[in-house]
């Protein structure tokens, strides 16, 4: 009996073995070489629809024609659970609604696409409001609780609006030129950009991603070129967000179009994976996106799940839209000879990811009251957007009649064979590697 039960521990070890190589080796076999295994990348939750909340866009509506639309009476179309919330800047016609779906026989979907379909109007519009994350890569510290001064001048600067965690002014102890003082320009008493998770004026990153991402893209342009810093909170300090906020945030940047001036760049490193189906229902971002127009580039990360986002089910959020305004960056690596290959944890679609630049490691130093602090390897298509978006706003900066800022930067990439299985002709941004 000792010697069978021996026998069977011995057989199960051996399968247990086999089945570890099986799956470390899943995929792209990559050989067991030290410098070419990718460190673990943070999993991100999942996107989570909403089961009773709604983002509506309400235009060329008198006050009595929303009302009979939504309302917490029964009477109403839309019977609200709550009184519907609006963007806290930017867009009162932009509105979140709290379904009350017990007084209906419909779920959330049902109302959605009751609204979109039976409004008769072009001008109301909604979305199922969903909630997504950006991991927390190194926490931030040292963050301050003072604004400092902006500076309202913007002059022919290249303007680049970042979408993310915000930004801690005094993570750095320089001046705050680079900022713009949004005071009066979209709402009152904003000191510059806005926070749509506190609703307020003051955007401070308790998170760390923003900040990072603002970094990376300062060491490119400072000094030479001159260039103004948008940013919009969206994720708290957990990293968690919302689609609704990000319409808000989206939509502030058309107001801020129509109001003060052209926005060149718009970065977004953050996304998550959707059904193809639950991507191609999306109505306002999209929207709001195209309504930017050609001369403003959306650069966005293509995220780091390592998946197909071209065929199948899976499609990324939002570097999958269909838009001509949107550049996707995906990530590359170097193998042990120094060539570039696709990163293991970068997407990959040939439709949709128009380059690929160096996945990481991104290091920065950051000089604080005390001590600088160095935030080391930092890895992701977010830090390669925020790459690709310095080089686009350097580009802009040196020669600001360039129209199509996109294929401008299409232009800088060089074709590498070993990528043109998974990025839009085999396009690399390339970078010289991290010292």
């Amino acid at each position: 009996m000792k010697i069978k039960i021996s026998l069977l521990l011995f057989l199960c070890t051996i399968l247990f073995v086999a089945c570890s190589k099986f799956s470390h080796h899943h995929g792209h076999d990559y050989g067991d070489d030290d410098e070419n295994q990718n460190p673990p990348v943070t999993q991100k939750p999942p996107i989570k629809f909403s089961k009773n909340q709604m983002i509506v866009r309400l235009e060329g509506m008198t006050p009595d024609q929303k009302n009979e639309l939504r309302g917490t009476d029964p009477g109403s179309d839309f019977v609200l659970a709550a009184p519907p919330e609006t963007c806290s800047c930017g867009d009162s016609n932009i509105e979140l609604w709290t379904i009350d779906t017990t007084a209906t026989d419909s779920d959330i979907e049902g109302a959605r696409d009751r609204l979109n379909r039976n409004s008769g109007r072009e001008r109301v519009k909604g979305d199922i409001d969903f909630e997504i994350t950006i991991p927390i890569d190194k926490q931030i510290t040292d963050v301050g609780d003072d604004n400092g001064s902006a500076t309202p001048s913007i002059d022919d600067d290249v303007i680049i609006a970042i979408i993310d965690t915000g930004i801690d002014y005094y993570y750095d102890q320089v001046d705050y030129e680079y900022l713009i003082d949004t005071d009066g320009l979209i709402c009152d008493e904003s000191y510059t950009g806005w926070d749509f998770v506190d609703n307020s004026d003051n955007p401070i990153d308790k998170h760390g991603h923003g900040t990072y991402v603002t970094k990376i893209i300062r060491n490119i342009l400072e000094p030479t070129i001159g260039f103004k810093i948008l940013p919009l909170k969206v994720f708290d300090s957990s990293g968690k967000g919302s689609y609704s906020n990000l319409v808000c945030a989206m939509n502030y940047l058309n107001k801020f179009e129509e109001k003060v001036r052209n926005i060149d760049i718009v970065n977004a490193s953050f996304g998550g994976t959707l059904q193809t189906e639950e991507l191609n229902e999306l109505i306002l971002l999209p929207e709001l996106i195209e309504k930017l127009g050609d001369d403003t580039v959306v650069i966005a990360s293509a995220g780091n799940e390592g998946a197909e986002v071209d065929s199948g089910d899976i499609r990324h959020f939002p570097s999958g839209f269909e838009s001509n305004n949107i550049l996707a960056v995906g990530g590359y690596d170097l193998d042990s000879s120094g060539a570039i290959q696709i990163h293991s944890s970068s997407n990959r679609g040939t439709g949709s990811i128009d380059l690929a630049t160096l996945y990481g490691p991104y290091n920065l130093e950051f000089n604080t009251v005390s001590t600088p602090i160095a935030i080391d390897n930092l890895q992701g298509t977010s830090y390669g957007a925020a790459y690709v978006s310095g080089i686009a706003a350097k580009e802009k900066g040196n020669n600001n009649g360039i129209i199509d800022l996109k294929g401008h930067v299409l232009n800088l990439t060089v074709p590498i064979s070993s990528l043109n299985s998974y990025i839009a002709e085999g396009r690399a941004l390339e970078q010289p590697p991290t010292p």
